[in-house]
C-alpha cells in the first residue's frame, strides 16, 4: 500500500518569530520531535531543517498550510474573503466549503500544491509492492472477522 504524507511542520519563520519564551522553545522542540517521528514512520530520514516543499512521498509546510496560502497564493485568500462577504453559507475560520470553493475559483497556481497533486498522482501509478498486498490481505481478514489471508 502506498502512503503520501501532507503535514504542517510548525517550525518555520512564523513559529520562530513568536515571542521568546520557554513555551516557544518547548513548542519548537515538540514540533521537531513529531516531524522526525513522521519521517521515521515513512521510512525516510528527516532533513536537518524543514522548508515548505513537495517531494515524491510527502509535502510539508514549514509553518502551516494557512501561512503558505497567505504568502504564496494571495488570490486564494482574497477569494475566500470575498465568498464569506457575499454568501451566508461560507464562514470565517477553517471552513472546508469556503476553503474548497476558494481553491476551485481563485486565480493563480500555487506551485507546492500543484506539485503535491502531481506527486500523489504519480504515486497512484506505481505498482503496489508484494509485501503491501500481503498486509492488505491480513487487514481484510481482520475487518471481515475471518482468518488473515497471506
Amino acid at each position: 500500500m502506498h502512503c503520501y504524507l501532507v503535514f504542517d511542520a510548525y517550525t518555520g519563520p512564523e513559529n520562530q518569530a513568536a515571542p521568546d519564551s520557554d513555551k516557544k522553545s518547548e513548542n519548537l522542540r515538540d514540533a521537531a520531535a513529531k516531524n522526525e517521528k513522521l519521517f521515521n514512520y515513512m521510512g525516510l530520514r528527516a532533513p536537518a531543517r524543514l522548508s515548505t516543499e513537495s517531494e515524491a512521498r510527502y509535502t510539508v509546510f514549514e509553518d502551516g498550510l494557512e501561512t503558505y496560502l497567505r504568502s504564496d497564493w494571495p488570490a486564494w485568500v482574497a477569494r475566500r474573503k470575498e465568498l464569506i462577504r457575499q454568501s451566508g453559507s461560507y464562514v470565517e475560520g477553517k471552513h472546508v466549503p469556503a476553503y474548497a470553493e476558494a481553491a476551485r475559483t481563485a486565480s493563480g497556481e500555487p506551485m507546492v500544491l500543484h506539485s503535491l497533486l502531481e506527486n500523489t498522482m504519480a504515486l497512484t501509478k506505481q505498482p503496489i509492492p508484494q509485501e503491501a498486498k500481503s498486509d492488505a490481505g491480513i487487514a481484510e481478514g481482520l475487518t471481515r472477522g475471518g482468518p488473515p489471508t497471506r
